[in-house]
């Protein structure tokens, strides 16, 4: 993805006055800067370069890894978007990365499905990190009932701020910097 100018422009006049978060990521991203001085589109590794220039590698490919999963869950759960063959095709080629494949754990991950569908399904899934089929994803999406319905434990979908989507949980092998990083660009 990408951010151009046009889009700057509206959210600065929706979100620049009442979110903090969306204040800091455009100062922390030099975005005024950038979109003054070109009218290019801003890829989402050049934003990150510019707003963590200490990030290694690594890093931005974990931040891309966090938007593919966020991505995935948004297309499922945004109330405006029927969840037809083609919507369930497109949030599984964003989850499966650069690898082929995606798995339960990924599912969790981007909280497209909840721990009690998992159990549900244990019979057929036995390993969480197993590569799963696209029919197998589309059988737990369609057993976990409406994408949008929310477990008590699970934290709802914001449906204020579209530009700042809320990030995947946090997993314990998530480096320290990787938190901190996450932590500080404040998604949600």
């Amino acid at each position: 993805g990408s951010i151009c100018r046009s889009d700057f422009v509206w959210a600065l006049s929706e979100l620049g006055h009442r979110s903090v978060e969306f204040q800091r990521a455009v100062r922390r991203g030099r975005l005024s800067v950038y979109f003054h001085d070109s009218a290019r589109d801003l890829s989402f590794d050049d934003f990150v370069r510019r707003a963590f220039p200490l990030a290694t590698p690594a890093d931005v490919a974990q931040m891309q890894r966090w938007s593919e999963l966020r991505y995935a869950h948004n297309l499922l759960r945004d109330p405006r978007t029927p969840v037809t063959d083609e919507t369930l095709r497109a949030a599984f080629a964003h989850l499966q990365g650069d690898s082929g494949t995606t798995s339960a754990q990924e599912l969790l991950k981007a909280r497209i499905v909840s721990r009690s569908t998992l159990l549900a399904a244990r019979p057929h899934i036995r390993d969480l990190a197993a590569p799963i089929s696209f029919e197998c994803f589309c059988g737990l999406v369609q057993s976990s009932g409406d994408v949008l319905a929310v477990e008590a434990n699970d934290r709802p979908a914001s449906r204020s701020f579209p530009l700042s989507p809320t990030a995947p949980p946090l997993s314990p092998s998530t480096p320290p910097r990787l938190q901190a990083i996450r932590r500080s660009i404040a998604l949600s």
